[in-house]
């Protein structure tokens, strides 16, 4: 069945684990265990002792990001297993691998060097410096920008989740002393996030060189499933334009909000997201228009699939 109207989402590295509802996604506990298998035997045997309650590796930002992988691999194979077939498919942040996979692009075992290599070329461009990121709602892209201006102006918007939403990259004193300053000012809510990298700004910049020349090592095919960038919001259709995102992707900011908002322009009303943990779906809260956001347990449960 082929849903036009319909959008796959594919988020980034999970949080927590406090929403977990992959037991109770049909046929999801059997497939994960076989991505899992195989993510250990290709890229690193310690994924095989991932359990979300005991050891979820949300310590350990590589091992992380194997995982959400793995899952939104998981869940997209499900929902197209029942006949679901999207029009489009849209990236948030380092979900770009698990779309990819999802497009018919690369296969999971590409998806996870590329993982590991741009993870690689991360910490040989940073070394030991101390950097991070911030999420801050309740300021507009003025106040944002005035607050970076006034403690470090090399600080970056990375992202914006909506339009009083907002996530910051740079150095992590710079980071912390913006957060401060933000709740300061009104910000409704901030938090440091869990990360070591500045992802998605000008920090890793240098990244692009050692990160491209791995990717023109592997292969990559035209997208049979067309994808968003998060970027630029353009449709990327061939091998070609797949590369130079995968590259931008580590160094460039990107736009949640546009990239929603160009979607529901072209007409999309049903977006589901790739996971077992609800984070897209928590970020739309903050976006305008009339779409769905659903989980691939409600989707899986709708009348999407008579069948099932």
């Amino acid at each position: 069945m082929s849903e036009p109207g319909i959008v796959f989402l594919f988020p980034a590295f999970p949080s927590d684990y406090k929403e977990d509802v992959s037991q109770l996604i049909p046929g999801y506990a059997e497939l994960f265990k076989v991505y899992l298998r195989k993510a250990s035997d290709w890229v690193d045997s310690a994924l095989s002792f991932f359990d979300p309650g005991i050891h979820n590796f949300l310590d350990n930002e590589l091992h992380n990001q194997y995982i959400a992988y793995i899952q939104s691999c998981t869940c997209s194979y499900l929902l197209r297993s029942k006949g679901l077939n999207p029009g489009i498919l849209a990236y948030y942040s380092m979900g770009i691998y698990a779309s990819l996979v999802d497009s018919g692009s690369i296969t999971f075992e590409t998806g996870l060097d590329l993982i590991k290599n741009a993870y690689r070329e991360i910490r040989i461009i940073l070394k030991d410096s101390d950097f991070s990121m911030c999420s801050i709602i309740g300021l507009n892209v003025d106040d944002i920008r005035q607050l970076i201006s006034r403690t470090d102006p090399e600080t970056e918007i990375s992202n914006q989740n909506g339009k009083f939403s907002f996530v910051l990259s740079g150095q992590l004193s710079s980071i912390k002393l913006i957060v401060t300053k933000a709740r300061e000012e009104g910000a409704i809510h901030t938090s440091l996030l869990d990360v070591k990298e500045p992802y998605h700004s000008r920090f890793l910049r240098e990244t692009q060189f050692g990160f491209s020349k791995f990717i023109g090592k592997i292969q990559v095919s035209d997208p049979v499933t067309p994808i968003l960038s998060s970027i630029n919001q353009t449709q990327l259709n061939s091998t070609g334009q797949i590369k130079s995102e995968l590259v931008k992707n580590l160094y460039h900011p990107f736009n949640w909000y546009q990239t929603h908002i160009n979607l529901i322009d072209r007409g999309y009303k049903l977006f589901i997201e790739c996971s077992p943990l609800p984070s897209l779906i928590k970020i739309a809260r903050f976006l305008p228009g009339e779409a769905r956001y659903i989980s691939p347990l409600s989707a899986l449960n709708s009348p999407l699939f008579p069948d099932s």
